[in-house]
This record gives C-alpha cells, structure tokens and sequence, in this order.
C-alpha cells in the first residue's frame, strides 16, 4: 500500500503549497514509510523532483526538501509520493516519482506481467509502467496493466498531468470552490483535513472512477479531457479437482503465485520432465515469479524438446487455463510459444550503472558511515559513499588494517561491482590491501579546495552539494559539525 497526493494549482499562492506538500509528505507516512518523493511542474514548465528510500517525516527536514519548496514561485502542477515497498528493493531508483524519458510517474500498486509492457520480467513494475506511458499510446499502455494500480504521471511532451486507477486501488479527487484548482488523494479523509488545515475550501470530494483517464492542460482554458480504458481482467475459470498447498503451521498457502489471465503470454522456468503412469509425459515450468511450478506442456506436441532444453532455461508461453490464485497452482495446461529460450528485453536503466562512472582498477575516494569490528580476526566491515557528486556505495572487508574509522576519509583500487545477489552494477568493492588515509587540508580560498564558510575545515563533495546554506552570505558550504551548529541556531529542522 502505497499514498498518492497530487494538486493543479490555478491561484493558489505558492506558501500554501509549499506547506501542502510538506504536510502530506508527514500525514501520508502513514500509508508507507519505505519511500517518499515529490515533483513540482512550474508555470513556465521547468520541473524539481527530489526522493529518498526514506518516510515522509525525514525526507522533508533534507535541505535539498526545503531549497526547491523554496525555491518555486508558481507551481502548477505537484505529485507526492509515499512508498511501501514491493518489488524492486529499497533505494533511489525504486521511491518516486519515477523518471522515464517524458514521464514522471507516481503508483500505488503492484502489476505483473512486466514483459507484455516491453520490459524484463524481473523489472521494477513502476519504471515498467512508466516506460509503457512513454513508449506506448496511453490507453494502449493502460489496457495492457494487470494487477492493482492508481496512477498519476505528468507528461512534459503536452504538458499534461494524467490520472487513471483500477478498481483494486483507491484515489480521490478535490474540487476548490470558486477555482479550477484540484487536489487528488489516496484516502479521502486525509484530502479534506491537508485541504482544511491549509484554509483551503473545497466544493466535493469524488472518487475516480475505475478504467477512466483523466488528462488536465496546462492551459487552464482547455478543458479538462476524460476518456476511458478497458481494464485487463483475468477471465474467471471453472476447475475440477485442483487444491492449494497449505502450510502445516499457519494454514496459509505455501508459496507466491502470479495471476495470469487466458491467452496471456508470460515466461516459464523449465523445470523438467513431468510423467504420468498411463505414459503421458509434459515439459513442466515455474511461473519466474513464483516459488513453484504451475504450468505444464504437453511433451506430444514438441517432439523431442525435452533433448534440447536444459533445466532453468526461460521459455514463452501462453496460458490456456488462467490461474487466479493460490487455489489453483499446479499443472495448468499452456502451450510454448517459441522453443528459442527467452533472452528478455534489456530494461533501459533510469540511473547510469557504475560501469559508465568508475572501471575497475581506479582509484576511488570515499568517506566511512560504519565500521563494524571483527573480533575473531581483529578484521572488519565497512560502508561508505564515494567523495564525489554521484555518491556510490562503497563496501569493504579489510583484515590488514584495523585502524578504520567512521566518517574518516580513505582512497582505495575498485576491486568490482557488486549487488547482494552477485549481479554487477549496485555497490563498489574495493580491495582491502590498497586503503590509503586520506588526511584533509584546506586554505581558505585556495583554487584547489573547497572549504568550509566557518571553520575553514576542508569539505567532502558531498558536505558542498548538501550543507549549503543560502541565506547566510559569504559562507557557502558548511562541514557537518557546522552545519549541525548552524541548523541548531537558526531554529531550523534538518
């Protein structure tokens, strides 16, 4: 369960907004805390995103939070985010509001089925669905969504903010009184209460309707289009006797299964041969989101297939039988769409992998945010951000060196790239014989350094990129220890 917030603003001044946002960020935490971001489309266009893998009460204490609401003096149109995670892990590239070419996204819900969108069946399902707005007619890209989904995405090709929901997800929308302004909501009780604590007054509150398309110009004198979509609904089916696995302890059904409609194509793991004792023999599969198989082909109509298909290879398919459930799991009939195995579509990435930034061998400077120590081996771990605008994991065991400290500033030889399923491009690895202290210097003013406006102490990329602080002249960027001084003394929350 994700939370969607939204506004068009005609009139409404930029304070009031502003407060808005930061006030839904906060109340709509409760709607998920794994995730929080917001997008702010201005008058003459330019748009400000900023998200973090944090709830909504710490994303709006950043500085980069309170620099753009500073920052926007005629904001049209808003998207807000709060995020509980589903699918794709939490961190930059999974919170929204998603960025895909033209298409910046926000969702509550999860659709499957990715690779009918054009994308890899392990994809994020949001960037999926972002990539099909962007790619794709709009209604041919809702009408291809299976699951729960309420959406709202600004297109910057007609500038256009867009709403559309299934009947699984709910979302509501505002109407000001005596305004063309609207505000758009998960829940309906949280519209009215942000729209009254900020003396905003509403004509109604309504709901969506499920399989409606909702287009709003940014020209208040066009009129707002509404158009409508058929929503993909698996077909119910009659089964005989075929039951679920119940797990002995909890009584609930043991494993993860995906629905998949009639004649909807998707990607099975080929698990091998299946025989029965009247000599019927199939090629079974796992659904290649699921724990276990559910799906069978009948061996008859691919002669031979069984010789030339190892075990763990990716097939298409294409269901004959849908599966709806957990009541219906095992041994549905499909027929194999191809007999090549599935390579699948490459999922253009939203963020450059580490690959195109840094190369194994470089060197790379970073700063420490944990040690943990080891004491069987006097060894430890570690994990740091490089000291540099893009800010990449940095993760280390070292046995050579126990004098590691956190936030100290060290340079080492990128050994690899690394995500914790062994999949390269997620975090660096260095090799632990090449760490190198970094002991910092700065002269103040120097062209080479960039140091701090109050104690002179040398900054790290990130301290100049963050702790900026632009209502004090003449200091520039902060350290840390200032910066916490400073946010202490002026009352602020950070």
């Amino acid at each position: 369960m994700c939370g969607l917030v939204g506004f068009v603003n005609r009139g409404m001044p930029s304070k009031t907004i502003s407060d808005f946002i930061k006030q839904s960020l906060i109340t709509n935490s409760l709607r998920g805390t794994d995730g929080s971001g917001f997008c702010i489309v201005d008058e003459d266009l330019t748009m400000q995103y900023y998200k973090r893998p944090l709830p909504g009460w710490d994303l709006v204490q950043l500085l980069p939070t309170t620099s753009i609401l500073a920052s926007v003096k005629s904001p049209l149109f808003g998207l807000i985010h709060n995020r509980a995670g589903t699918n794709g892990g939490n961190k930059i590239e999974t919170s929204h509001p998603i960025n895909y070419k033209h298409i910046t996204l926000i969702h509550n819900g999860v659709v499957s089925q990715l690779t009918s969108l054009g994308a890899s069946w392990d994809a994020h399902d949001s960037t999926a669905i972002a990539m099909a707005l962007a790619d794709k007619p709009e209604k041919e890209a809702l009408e291809l969504l299976v699951g729960a989904y309420a959406l709202m995405w600004y297109n910057a090709n007609d500038n256009t903010l867009n709403v559309a929901r299934n009947e699984q997800r709910p979302l509501y929308v505002g109407a000001i009184k005596k305004s063309k302004s609207l505000l758009f909501a998960s829940e309906d009780g949280m519209l009215a209460w942000l729209a009254e604590r900020n003396n905003i007054v509403l004509r109604d509150i309504t709901e969506m309707l499920p399989g409606t398309h909702l287009k709003i110009s940014k020209d208040p004198n066009i009129k707002n289009h509404v158009s409508t979509f058929k929503i993909n609904v698996p077909v119910p089916h009659t089964y005989g006797n075929v039951g679920a696995w119940p797990n002995q302890v909890s009584g609930n059904v043991y494993g993860h299964y995906t629905v998949v409609a009639k004649d909807e194509e998707f990607i099975g793991k080929y698990d091998g041969v299946l025989k029965y004792s009247d000599s019927r023999n199939f090629l079974k599969f796992k659904h290649v989101g699921d724990h276990m198989y559910g799906w069978i082909v009948n061996l008859n109509d691919h002669p031979n297939q069984d010789k030339t298909m190892k075990v763990g290879d990716l097939y298409k398919l294409k269901a004959i039988e849908p599966r709806l459930g957990a009541s219906v799991c095992t041994n549905l009939d499909a027929v194999l769409v191809s007999t090549e195995v599935f390579k699948g579509p490459v999922l253009t990435s939203v963020v450059s992998p580490l690959e195109s930034m840094y190369k194994v061998g470089d060197e790379v400077f970073f700063e420490t945010c944990t040690v943990t120590q080891r004491t069987r081996n006097s060894s430890m771990s570690f994990f740091g951000y490089t000291d540099d605008e893009n800010f990449a994991e940095v993760r280390g065991f070292n046995i050579l060196n126990p004098q590691l400290e956190k936030d100290a500033h060290y340079r080492a030889k990128i050994r690899m790239f690394a995500k914790p399923n062994g999949k390269a491009g997620e975090y660096i690895l260095i090799e632990a014989n090449s760490i190198v202290e970094i002991v910092k210097s700065c002269v103040p003013g120097g062209a080479d350094e960039q140091c701090c406006g109050w104690c002179s102490a040398a900054l790290t990329s990130r301290e100049v990129i963050n702790n900026t602080i632009p209502d004090v002249s003449n200091s520039g960027s902060l350290c840390d220890a200032c910066h916490k001084d400073y946010t202490k003394l002026s009352n602020r929350a950070y």
